[in-house]
């Protein structure tokens, strides 16, 4: 058998097609299609015209990306389309619960953060020992430096910071950033210090402050011990720069949200480790300066080994930097706006002033920035008060940030289950409440000491020994919270942001903000200072200036909480998006012509059916295309065209002058393909154009969803006068954006009127429900054929129709979720006569038995009664009679209709080969070509025009024989004799004139085989005798 076919040119199958393509399980659908790793080269069948052809090896390209385009562009074929291509999704390799890819992220960054803040509490213990605790200087040194040293290098900074971020790399800006401040710690240790007795201007200081007054000793301070203050500003910056420029912004680029949640908080925990062992570093060498001998300058010794521990870490910091750059992938993130131009300077600065994102942001900052430095300060001066000495003060600040360590690990403990529970907006305000909390207590003990102190003195402590103690629990309950809860918000915050501002204004508020907040809190000390005359005096007034800061920055709190969930809402909203484009909208070859479906033909013809091309996925509301729009003719210029207004209002004045409502429609879709790229005949064809800005997607779809009512309410009337294709896009694009219910019946009507004239690829709407199971709305496309129906269309629209369902059903039954009452629903909306040839049903039907297996016996029955077996082309039959998918009795059913239709074809051949002269040189199963069917047909209008010639002939003689009939009356018959003859030729008339209609019918509705064309030719003669179903 398989000699025969192959020889006759038909088709030619393995003798158990099940066995040969690997079927695809009902779990998994088109995803494994799509992602498929390594797609395998398959001898995908190319069905002809008739729907079948030689099998040819064709590889089967699901998912690549097109070199001139940034759209992900997926392609099948429908013979093969229920297969499983690939191998299953493996799963990514974990540890402890955790993938490998995100702990190659989190453990290189909690160690980069230990290094970070190991260096961090050295330097800033050692900071507060040097300017504290020098000749000639005191706590109210602190408000002085951070405001007038301070803060204008860290504005320098941030100047020279955003000038470098527009001309360097990420990675030449974190080393050009980082190595500096490595550089100075170690020459400061082992250069500036050992000389500050020969650089520092002691004497010219003790001349001014003996001719200003005490008041000013802060200020001259700053002159005294210049070398010890430029420490000072260094530290401070290496807390702003290198936390939370660097190494944040490092963090933010790496990781995305989720992860930032899950694991900010929680790699923090071996960081804060860094405070533990850094205090007991400084601890050690504090009781390192007691053993050593008198006249040796231990202070010396010590910054020596801790400078060298410092800049040993920054080098560790800078390794782990490279490695994680060149080691560690990024992660992909779709760009929801177009690449701004780099700011300058005074933009950024406009830009970022401008922002209310950013403004809250800063608020946050700056506000942490006075409130901790209202009660650092104070509480550092009433510390100096009781820990005079250099190693005293040392130690205890050593045990302070060892302490500090403990109850930050602790925290950070608790802040996953914090975010995880209540959100962001709580994390956030956490920190500025335990900051008054703590506050409120440190300072009405210092207000209140002298009534209380008895008690006190029952716990063994003195009032100032007990306000030191309590203004360090303030300060670890704050520090701990800012580590674990403050900062991994802050940070958070920033993610959503596009690049420019990510990085602009993290160096605008880390930089600027961070210190102006700290040098606000002493503007208002020093203030205080100069009013009453020494920071005790005005401790009243620094609790009630605390509490209005607190209070204000939990209102920042609040309304940046507002806005941070809207921005998640948005990328949420995206990345859904992104994958209803990636997985709901199903994937279609495409042939050499740029015809394509699933089946890898053109079923649908362009003569006959409208044409199908490459449906190509694209990122709807994440990408704006661009394209060029060429000249086109209208009744006015695309400029005049700036809102819809506008526009609708100029529609209604082309209509009163009475322009035909084809022009009006054809008007509608150009400027709403421009407006609107989704409503283009393609995706490349859309245009943003120079009055659309970057929206936000949700105000986007707001916009969409009334563009879309708006059109519909100025569509004219009247029927074909805006195509079908257009109203299909635009249909698809009011279900994405959930247009009222009335506007979407009102477009299905318009397409169900028009339906003949859609082609597969605008019907093929993918569902953008969430109830919904199938990828394609098949509903939808159910509803539009019953409209039509009920429209009562038949002829070559209901035929068109009844290609355009069989087409749609092959493509829609690959999917696992659709389910057999849609598919038989669907198939047996049209009636038997709408398809002249169940070919391209049963494609369907055999798609849907390949992507459903598990479909029962008696179902598989039920999908077989759909089948007309006499409507079935040859090639088709034979490939039903060897398809182990069907039921014995289809299969049977199939064979019978075979055996009758060659039992006709002996019966016939003799009559056929006299009215064909090459029929008896073509093999009975051949279809005819098309050179061959023009020769029969140049025959037929040959006899035909013989017989209206004897017809003329036969007319004149019959008029002669009247006449004779009149003079000879009753002596000759001439009518009887004439009779039979004219009887016959009227008779082959007849024939010849069904030979032509069975032509016409040929060619309108597809050509038929030898077997078709010799019933016809016949049927006058012997009736159908078509046996009954067996189903």
């Amino acid at each position: 058998m398989d000699v025969v076919i192959q020889t006759r040119g038909l088709l030619s199958l393995p003798t158990n097609p099940i066995n040969k393509v690997s079927l695809l399980h009902p779990s998994q659908g088109l995803r494994l299609r799509l992602f498929s790793p390594k797609p395998k080269i398959l001898a995908a069948s190319s069905p002809s015209f008739n729907g079948f052809q030689k099998l040819s090896p064709k590889p089967n390209v699901f998912a690549q990306r097109d070199k001139n385009q940034n759209l992900f562009l997926c392609r099948a074929e429908a013979s093969a389309a229920a297969a499983s291509f690939g191998e299953s999704e493996t799963e990514k390799p974990k540890i402890f619960g955790v993938e490998v890819a995100t702990l190659k992220k989190i453990v290189p960054l909690g160690m980069m953060f230990f290094c970070i803040l190991f260096n961090y509490t050295i330097l800033r213990d050692t900071k507060d020992v040097l300017v504290v605790t020098a000749k000639g200087s005191s706590a109210e040194i602190i408000p002085f430096l951070k405001t007038w040293v301070n803060l204008p290098m860290a504005i320098g900074f941030m100047l020279l910071y955003t000038k470098l971020a527009n001309v360097l790399s990420k990675q030449a800006l974190f080393y050009s950033v980082i190595l500096p401040f490595i550089a100075f710690f170690g020459a400061f240790g082992f250069v500036l210090y050992p000389l500050s007795n020969h650089i520092h201007p002691e004497a010219f200081a003790d001349k001014l402050l003996n001719i200003l007054g005490p008041r000013f000793l802060g200020p001259l301070a700053i002159m005294r011990i210049w070398s010890f203050c430029l420490f000072y500003v260094m530290a401070e910056l290496w807390g702003s720069v290198v936390i939370s420029v660097l190494f944040w912004g490092f963090a933010n680029q790496i990781t995305t949200v989720e992860e930032a949640k899950r694991f900010y908080p929680l790699f923090g925990l071996g960081a804060n480790v860094a405070l533990v062992f850094s205090g007991r570093t400084v601890k050690y060498f504090s009781n390192l300066r007691k053993n050593l001998g008198p006249g040796v300058d231990g202070w010396a010794i010590s910054l020596k080994g801790m400078m060298s521990i410092v800049v040993g870490m920054g080098l560790a910091i800078c390794l782990i930097y490279w490695w994680v750059n060149n080691y560690v992938p990024l992660p992909t993130r779709s760009k929801k706006k177009k690449e701004k131009p780099k700011m300058g300077t005074m933009e950024s600065i406009k830009f970022l002033v401008s922002s209310k994102y950013i403004r809250d942001l800063a608020t946050l900052v700056v506000a942490y920035g006075i409130s901790i430095n209202l009660v650092e300060v104070t509480w550092k001066s009433k510390l100096k008060a009781q820990f005079p000495s250099p190693n005293e003060y040392s130690s205890f600040m050593g045990d302070f940030s060892t302490a500090t360590g403990i109850a930050t690990f602790t925290m950070m403990l608790l802040s996953q289950f914090i975010f995880d529970k209540y959100g962001w907006g709580v994390a956030a305000k956490i920190t500025p409440t335990v900051l008054l909390l703590t506050g409120v207590g440190f300072f009405s003990l210092i207000l209140f000491g002298g009534p209380i102190a008895p008690v006190i003195a029952n716990l063994g402590m003195t009032p100032l020994l007990a306000a030191v103690y309590v203004g360090a629990l303030q300060n670890i309950f704050s520090k701990s919270a800012k580590y674990s809860l403050f900062d991994p918000c802050k940070e958070m915050a920033y993610i959503p942001l596009d690049e420019d501002t990510k990085v602009k204004g993290k160096a605008a508020i880390d930089v600027v903000c961070n210190p102006l907040g700290k040098s606000g809190g002493a503007l208002i000390q020093q203030f205080m200072i100069l009013s009453f005359g020494s920071l005790a005096n005005s401790t009243p007034y620094l609790g009630g200036v605390l509490l209005v800061i607190v209070l204000a920055w939990l209102s920042a709190a609040k309304s940046l909480d507002s806005q941070f969930s809207a921005l998640r809402r948005e990328e949420e909203l995206e990345k859904e998006m992104e994958r209803a484009a990636a997985v709901k909208i199903p994937v279609v070859a495409k042939d050499e012509d740029g015809n394509g479906s699933l089946a890898g033909v053109p079923l649908l013809n362009p003569t006959t059916g409208g044409d199908s091309s490459t449906v190509q996925m694209k990122k709807q509301c994440c990408e704006e295309s661009e394209a060029t729009v060429g000249s086109w003719e209208c009744w006015f210029d695309d400029a005049c065209i700036v809102d819809m207004d506008y526009f609708v209002k100029t529609l209604s004045s082309i209509k009163q002058k009475g322009i035909r409502a084809d022009l009006i429609g054809s008007i509608i879709t150009h400027y709403a393909s421009i407006w609107l790229p989704d409503l283009s005949a393609s995706s490349e064809n859309g245009v943003t154009t120079q009055f659309q800005s970057p929206e936000s997607v949700t105000n986007s779809w707001m916009k969409k969803r009334f563009f879309v009512e708006t059109l519909v309410n100025v569509l004219p009337p009247e029927k074909d006068s805006v195509p079908c294709n257009f109203l299909l896009r635009l249909l698809r694009t009011a279900n994405m954006v959930r247009v009222d219910a009335t506007y979407r019946a009102e477009i299905e009507n318009r397409i169900s009127s028009q339906l003949d004239q859609a082609s597969l690829k605008e019907l093929m709407i993918p569902s953008f429900s969430h109830t919904c199971g199938t990828l394609l709305d098949v509903e939808l496309v159910l509803r539009l054929v019953k409209r039509f129906m009920s429209m009562d269309r038949d002829g070559a629209a209901l035929v068109k129709v009844a290609k355009l369902v069989d087409c749609y059903l092959a493509e829609a039954a690959v999917d696992a979720n659709l389910s057999l009452s849609e598919f038989h629903a669907l198939a047996g909306v049209l009636p038997n006569h709408a398809r002249a040839t169940d070919d391209g049903l049963y494609r369907a039907i055999d798609t849907y038995l390949k992507a459903h297996p598990g479909v029962s016996k008696q179902e598989r029955k039920g999908l077989c009664r759909l089948l007309d077996s006499r409507k079935l082309t040859p090639e088709a039959s034979l490939h039903a009679a060897q398809n182990e998918r069907l039921p014995v009795r289809a299969v049977i059913q199939v064979l019978f209709s075979e055996q009758a239709k060659l039992n006709r074809q002996v019966d016939w051949s003799g009559s056929f080969s006299l009215r064909s002269p090459n029929g008896g040189l073509d093999p009975p199963g051949r279809c005819l070509s098309k050179r061959e069917m023009n020769a029969q047909q140049l025959e037929i209008r040959k006899l035909k025009e013989d017989v209206h010639r004897l017809q003329n002939q036969l007319n004149a003689m019959k008029v002669q024989m009247e006449r004779l009939a009149v003079k000879k009356k009753g002596l000759f018959k001439w009518k009887r004799l004439g009779m039979p003859t004219f009887g016959r030729n009227v008779g082959g008339v007849e024939r010849i004139e069904e030979e032509e209609e069975e032509a016409e019918r040929e060619s309108r509705f597809g050509r038929q085989t030898p077997m078709d064309m010799k019933t016809s030719l016949v049927k006058s003669r012997t009736p159908h005798k078509w046996r009954k179903s067996m189903s």
